[in-house]
């Protein structure tokens, strides 16, 4: 069972045992090694509140026939997600030949980077799931973001990074008019 942050409730059931009693365990030091009794006797178990990735177990006793023990449930408690902010956008760059690293600071979960024209419409850029991306060759202006995800937290968006991009100059074939009062010529312009 996985949760978001601290607010959180759940019923654990132990189901297959057969026992005289039944005292619930709880372990919350990361490793499954030290226990202590939990507040419930019977065959169930409702967590509310934890803050922390948390096991529990049952022991299960029959009179004087000795102890067992439950597999362990795990309840992980993820951090609410950071959706960090980009840097390295806002520079412009010449269409064509170009490279700007971009960069998720301050962020927490896992990283999927997503793009659009428009500033609108984003789509995810296949294999981009590290912090620093670097978009290359662009030829127009484009917009980039982060979806940042933690298991069971909501997944959001980070705020959006621009690169913008100059058009490389150039002149389209025309005729150029030279007047002169004696000589009148037309001047060709290659690309």
């Amino acid at each position: 069972v996985a949760h978001c942050g601290g607010s959180n409730t759940g019923t654990l059931t132990l189901s297959g045992a057969t026992g005289t009693a039944y005292q619930w365990q709880v372990s919350t030091d990361g490793y499954g090694l030290v226990w202590d009794n939990a507040p419930s006797t019977s065959t169930t178990f409702t967590y509310s509140g934890i803050t922390t990735t948390t096991r529990y177990r049952v022991k299960v006793t029959s009179g004087s026939c000795g102890d067992a023990f439950s597999s362990i449930g795990t309840v992980t408690i993820n951090q609410a997600f950071s959706a960090g902010v980009i840097s390295g956008g806002g520079t412009p760059v010449c269409a064509g030949t170009n490279s700007i690293p971009l960069t998720l600071n301050d962020y927490i979960g896992s990283i999927q980077w997503e793009a659009s024209t428009d500033n609108a419409t984003f789509n995810a850029i296949g294999g981009a799931v590290g912090a620093t991306y670097t978009p290359s060759n662009l030829t127009n202006t484009k917009y980039f973001r982060t979806v940042v995800t933690n298991g069971a937290c909501a997944s959001f968006p980070s705020p959006v990074a621009v690169v913008p991009v100059n058009p490389t100059p150039s002149v389209s074939v025309g005729t150029l008019a030279v007047i002169n009062t004696t000589l009148a010529s037309t001047l060709y312009l290659p690309y």
